[in-house]
């Protein structure tokens, strides 16, 4: 069963799994209220207290007075939430509601009322489908303890440092600390100044009035003042403060309201020392005097605000949801509507289930908007609320005109709080149109822009900082020759949710108002359909400054009302950025993956996936969109330039004939514009990425590129779509696949991870290429924070790369791939050079490594990443004098994450001169094969696996050839138990592991009092047989037939030239030979 959690203070509600009722009291944080209603929404109240059982549902009495342990008659079982399909029950913890009754005692409501106002807001609050409200704050750091369900249990989770959030909020101090013995300071006793200073104004007021402002201030306003004031500062020292002074710090909007919240006023008894009260508090939070249940009431009292500020609003404050005389008018031909700019709503209508996201909507209603064209002034009040933890538009009141004289009843929808109403007035005028800031909960600021007599204007209220970017902003505009005529306004119970503009056709009179071309505020008639388009739209994070196009892919999202548009612009004011840009990244999350954003990198020092050179003239000239068949998301980004270079951003999607992705749709801009951005609407649930689509504009100055009729490969290197290689399969899955050559590399830098990033600072992220023949970098994996180099000559060659990875998951889709994040890299060169970056101590991590040989040389580094793993992985290339030769691995039937490791008869020395092999080496433990090593004329030693052990040498004589290989595995152990090697001089040498064939004998069971089984004797020794479970033949003239073995023979490839080597297969973590087979040269097909 998933856990519950109070919405009041987000700390779990426990249930009870005892007898039933509980014979004891039981712990505050499992003691249980609830708002609910008797049919539908209708007649909410508080019940009594009671207790959630094993199956969440609330045993309580309907009385509010009454408590589980009082009496078990009476008690009723409510349904969690809307259950029941009948009433609503919103439960939580009754010590939070008594603090939510003190927090709200000072504006005098009743307990039913705060549990009428109560039931509305959580009503309004959405939900997610574990049942725990979702706030707009952590719940003072109780929120990242909320677990559904499982192991541990919500008291194991809580670590020590926060266990105070378990503690019973009701705590009281000793008594000791609520006796008072000394007498009030009074003010005639504080010192004075002896020469008042002229310049500060508190010295002209009386020392009780001073003393009443610094009541009404917080304390930490009291100690600016002081160091601001030298009259203030000789009447507050700490103990000339009246006893006043300390007695208003208790008050409900001072730091220490939460800490007599809990206490009846006859505990305190006739006279307390106020100060002494304050520091006992104080010392009660911190130190090793903490009163836990204190620290946990301020915490919960401090959240309770964002409950008892919009309660108290609905509860003093009027609430009109019918506009003025609007109903009466109908629409006519003579009206057109605007778009209608919403929140993401669920109509009342609709409710049948808690909210999940959003408001509610419990209706709409007109604001009819003055059309009178006489003098004075318009004035508007626009009222807030606060509601889970942000401020929203509550109501409107529109007077029509300001008289000198007399009073005017003003047209209001909404909540009207006159507490918090922002009044604007402005000349009369033709409204031309507003500005609309909104969130998915609801509208957060509204600009009116006007055009009078006195010009072009703008009059704001509420929130356009743009400080969060789930604010959007929409522009509503009249049309041409029309004025507004009224508003069409969405609410839920506190907060307007929607609007909508309806105009009515009017020729505008010439009165004088300021001109402005078709850029500005009022569109001309030309430009007013794709205007009102692309501005009618909710963008983030704001509204495009200038844009002539817009294309999107899907052209809209049905599924949501609430359709956020990046507006990812990175051309800057009349393109003049575009020249600069260099990279584009795109930014990836979630599983299933899901688009987040994409970044735009300019020429500084930062580096990123996708390099465009801006400087040369290079523009993003098309892009590829690809989404799901059913459209619910986007799923691949392709970008094109117009030097013929591309990159894709594709995700992960497991395909089904249900919802591949298979609509795919490519934008591109008008002849005469350019591409100056890319929007894209945003899922209301996951932020996702719903529609991609690109803007663009015509410049006077920037000539528009298009795609070429052909790519260049020339110009850089294309990601592919379809890695080459087997040992992609893995990489198939992964949110992101980039490659890079490994040809005339000039330098590799080095990226690791950081702080609050997807990989941490000892993760290396990806690798960044610089190279002799092209000005173009390769960039693999993710680039984020630079932390070393290597440099190479002209001319210089990688003949090695080790990539050593964590095992931190295994791929099951992929043959249970041990996956992780790469945790170290070695480079080898030509040159000599060995540099390795990352950990230093890499047991127990995957290694990979890539050799070049005499046949092959490092062609590509391939990099897939997921959010838990990254692959990388080098493809080889023939050298230049083995062009016609193609390698075969013969009975290499890996899994294809794994790469297996070679070595050479004949090998490349660094002097440019080659070597053969002149004795096997193979070492030995006591139950494996642990290695094998070819040892060159040289004096070069190459090796699969490792060398631990003792170690056995053939010695090849002159013309000796091995002709014959013969292998047993130990499936059970994941090892190389044998390896029997034959040459052509008739020499058979078994390299085999001690244990492994010794005889094994199964100890008797001894008999059992209580079992009827007789005893098993002991059983004849278990002798292992010798013959080999793989028979490999090196050379044509090595018959099998009629070789004993187990599983399988290979016959001499009839492709096949000659054998050249062996493949081996390492283990991970005691780098232990596994696996072993032979390597044949043959004719390069194709």
């Amino acid at each position: 069963m998933l856990d519950a959690y109070c919405p009041l203070c987000g700390v779990i509600l426990q249930t009870f799994t005892g007898p039933q009722p509980p014979v004891k009291k039981l712990p505050w944080f499992a003691e249980t209220r609830a708002v609910r209603s008797i049919r539908g929404t209708s007649s909410p109240f508080v019940t009594g207290v009671g207790y959630l059982d094993p199956h969440h549902d609330l045993i309580v009495h309907p009385d509010e007075t009454t408590r589980y342990s009082d009496t078990s008659e009476g008690l009723e079982t409510d349904p969690f939430h809307y259950r029941s399909g009948d009433y609503w029950v919103f439960p939580f913890h009754d010590a939070c509601w008594s603090l939510l009754l003190s927090r709200t005692a000072k504006q005098g409501h009743d307990s039913a009322q705060v549990a009428r106002s109560l039931f509305q807001i959580l009503y309004c609050t959405p939900w997610n489908r574990y049942y725990t409200a979702i706030g707009e704050h952590d719940y003072g750091g109780a929120s990242k303890f909320q677990k559904t369900s499982g192991n541990p249990g919500y008291l194991a989770r809580v670590p020590p440092e926060w266990s105070f959030l378990t503690a019973d909020p009701r705590e009281h101090l000793p008594a000791d600390y609520l006796e008072s013995n000394l007498v009030e300071t009074t003010i005639a006793s504080m010192p004075r100044l002896d020469k008042p200073n002229n310049t500060d104004v508190f010295c002209s007021l009386p020392d009780e009035v001073v003393v009443l402002i610094l009541n009404g201030l917080t304390s930490m306003d009291v100690c600016s003042l002081r160091q601001s004031s030298d009259r203030v500062a000789s009447i507050s020292s700490f103990h000339e403060l009246p006893q006043s002074f300390w007695a208003s710090r208790f008050e409900e909007e001072h730091e220490m309201g939460f800490a007599l919240a809990c206490q009846a006023s006859s505990e305190l008894g006739g006279y307390i020392d106020w100060r002494r009260l304050y520091m006992a508090f104080k010392d009660s939070l911190r130190g090793p005097n903490e009163k836990q249940g204190i620290k946990n009431r301020r915490r919960i009292w401090h959240i309770l605000s964002n409950i008892s500020r919009p309660l108290n609003d609905l509860i003093s404050n009027e609430s009109v949801h019918q506009g003025g005389n609007v109903g009466s008018h109908r629409l006519s031909g003579r009206h057109t509507c605007s778009p209608v700019i919403s929140a993401e709503v669920i109509p009342e209508s609709h409710a049948t289930d808690v909210l999940r996201i959003g408001s509610r909507k419990f209706g709409s209603s007109w604001l009819q908007w003055p059309q009178s064209d006489s003098s004075g002034q318009i004035k508007i009040g626009v009222s807030f609320t606060w509601f889970n933890g942000r401020s929203y538009v509550s109501g409107l009141r529109i007077w029509p005109t300001c008289f000198s004289g007399g009073s005017v009843v003003p047209q209001k929808l909404g909540l009207i709080i006159p507490l918090t109403e922002e009044v604007v007035c402005f000349d009369p005028c033709l409204l031309d149109g507003l500005e609309i800031a909104i969130t998915i909960s609801g509208i957060v600021g509204l600009r009116f822009l006007t055009n009078s007599i006195s010009g072009v204007s703008s009059h704001t209220t509420g929130d356009f900082g743009m400080t969060t970017p789930d604010v959007g902003v929409s522009r509503l505009f009249r049309h041409h020759e029309s004025r507004i005529f009224a508003f069409e306004i969405g609410f839920d119970i506190c907060k307007l949710v929607s609007l909508k503009l309806i105009e009515q056709n009017y020729r505008i009179p010439d009165c004088g108002t300021a001109s402005h071309d078709a850029t500005q505020m009022v569109p001309k008639a030309q430009h007013a359909r794709e205007r009102a388009e692309i501005f009618g739209k909710i963008w983030s994070p704001g509204v495009p400054a200038s844009m002539n196009y817009i294309q999107s892919f899907p052209a809209e999202t049905k599924s949501q009302m609430f359709n956020l548009q990046l507006n990812m612009d990175f051309s800057g004011p009349d393109g003049r950025r575009l020249s600069s840009l260099q990279r584009i990244v795109a930014l990836i999350q979630g599983f299933p993956s899901s688009f987040r954003g994409l970044k735009f990198v300019y020429d500084d020092n930062e580096k990123s996936s996708f390099y465009i050179d801006g400087a040369a003239g290079e523009r993003v000239s098309a892009v590829t969109v690809g989404c799901t068949t059913s459209l619910t998301g986007i799923r691949y980004i392709e970008v094109h330039t117009n030097m013929g270079n591309h990159t894709f951003f594709g995700l992960y999607h497991e395909s089904s004939s249900e919802d591949s992705v298979d609509n795919f749709s490519t934008l591109e801009p008008p002849k005469s514009a350019v591409i100056t951005g890319f929007v894209a609407a945003v899922g209301v649930l996951d932020g996702s990425f719903k529609t991609f689509g690109i803007q663009s504009q015509a410049f006077k100055n920037i000539k528009p590129q298009s795609i070429p009729t052909s790519l260049n490969g020339s110009q850089g290197l294309l990601i592919q779509r379809k890695p080459p290689e087997k040992a992609f399969t893995v990489m198939g899955k992964a949110y992101m696949q980039t490659q890079a050559s490994l040809s005339n590399v000039r330098q590799i830098r080095i990226s690791v991870g950081g702080h609050g990033l997807s990989r941490l600072s000892e993760h290396i992220t990806g690798l960044w290429l610089d190279y002799y023949d092209t000005d173009r970098p390769g960039i693999v994996g993710q680039w984020l924070n630079e932390s070393g180099a290597v440099n190479f000559s002209p001319g210089e060659q990688l003949t090695g790369i080790f990539i050593w990875t964590s095992n931190e998951h295994t791929a099951a889709y992929s043959g249970h791939a041990k996956l992780g994040k790469v945790v170290a890299l070695r480079f080898d060169t030509s040159d000599g050079q060995s540099l390795h970056f990352g950990q230093e101590c890499t047991e127990g991590a995957v290694r990979l490594k890539f050799i070049a040989n005499a046949f092959e040389k490092l062609d590509t580094i391939c990099w897939a990443s997921m959010p838990r793993w990254d692959h990388a992985i080098v493809t080889y290339s023939p050298q230049q004098s083995q062009a016609h030769q193609a390698l075969h691995l013969v009975g290499c039937r890996i899994n294809p994450w794994i790469v297996p490791e070679k070595i050479f008869c004949t090998a490349m020395e660094t002097d440019g001169n080659p070597s053969s092999v002149v004795s096997i080496h193979v070492s030995l433990v006591p139950d494996a094969v642990a290695g094998l090593s070819f040892s060159h004329s040289s004096g070069a030693m190459y090796t699969l696996g490792s060398m631990e052990g003792e170690t056995s040498i053939l010695r090849l004589e002159t013309g000796e050839g091995l002709i014959r290989l013969d292998t047993i595995l130990s499936v059970f152990d994941r090892a190389l138990v044998s390896v029997s090697i034959h040459t052509n001089y008739k020499r058979t040498v078994t390299f085999r592991s001690q244990t492994y064939f010794e005889p094994r004998i199964r100890a008797a069971m001894p008999p059992s009092s209580t079992s009827p089984i007789p005893p098993i004797p002991p059983m004849l020794p278990v002798v292992r047989s010798t013959d080999p479970d793989y028979v490999f033949s090196l050379h044509p003239s090595s018959d099998l037939s009629g070789v004993a073995h187990k599983y399988e023979t290979f016959e001499f490839p009839s492709n096949a030239e000659s054998f050249v080597g062996f493949w081996g297969i390492v283990g991970r973590r005691k780098r232990r030979l596994q696996e072993i087979g032979p390597i044949f040269t043959g004719v390069k097909r194709g």
